[in-house]
């Protein structure tokens, strides 16, 4: 089970590994073991940059911080392909030009 979608921060004190294990994963309560690096996107404000990496969920648990998170789910690939694809309605995709949206595609197409 990959773990898409999940944000964190980090400034110049903080590692990327925390970013990548943190953040949202954190706060939807999955543990993620093994990430890869997939892509990054300049992030103007205040001149930052995103990065995407696809982290593997050690459980198929979530257990949601409300307080932090409205809403976590598991998609598969297909409803994924589905949403990018147009034909899909199991969340809104993000637009083409987002960081989101090429994670969303590099997942989906990996093993498709």
């Amino acid at each position: 089970m990959t773990l898409n979608g999940a944000g964190g921060f980090g400034g110049n004190t903080v590692g990327l590994g925390l970013v990548v294990f943190g953040g949202d994963a954190q706060r939807a309560g999955v543990e993620v073991g093994a990430v890869r690096y997939v892509a990054s996107q300049p992030w103007p404000f205040p001149s930052q940059l995103m990065i995407a990496c696809i982290g593997q969920a050690l459980t198929d648990q979530i257990m949601l911080d409300t307080n932090e998170l409205e809403d976590a789910k598991w998609v598969s690939r297909a409803e994924v392909l589905a949403v990018l694809n147009g034909t899909g309605d199991a969340f809104i995709a993000p637009p083409p030009y987002a960081i989101a949206h090429t994670l969303l595609d590099a997942w989906a197409r990996e093993l498709a």
